[in-house]
């Protein structure tokens, strides 16, 4: 019988919660002077789509939740690819 190669997920630990990350993806945006509808260029997206990612509203894919945080430079990744997300981001088991 042929060997699997299919490898065990990735354990990403604790998931952010959405609307404390929208929170802190609209301080960073603000501390960098970065207006809403300047950010939605550089994503590629409507400013609709910022504005209820920051309120944690609305419907978001993860590609362009992925694509605003990497913009604002959020997506800081250890050696394993895994996100480097504040503490305080972090939802609670359970």
């Amino acid at each position: 019988m042929a060997e699997s190669t299919t490898k065990e997920p990735v354990n990403f630990g604790k998931l952010p919660n959405l609307k404390a990350l929208g929170q802190y993806a609209k301080s960073k945006r603000r501390y960098e002077k970065i207006s809403i509808k300047k950010l939605a260029l550089l994503v590629g997206c409507s400013h609709t789509s910022i504005i209820e990612f920051e309120k944690g509203t609305g419907k978001i894919n993860l590609s362009t939740a992925w694509r605003i945080l990497d913009t604002l430079g959020l997506i800081n990744s250890d050696a394993q690819g895994i996100p480097d997300w504040p503490t305080s981001l972090l939802t609670q088991k359970g």
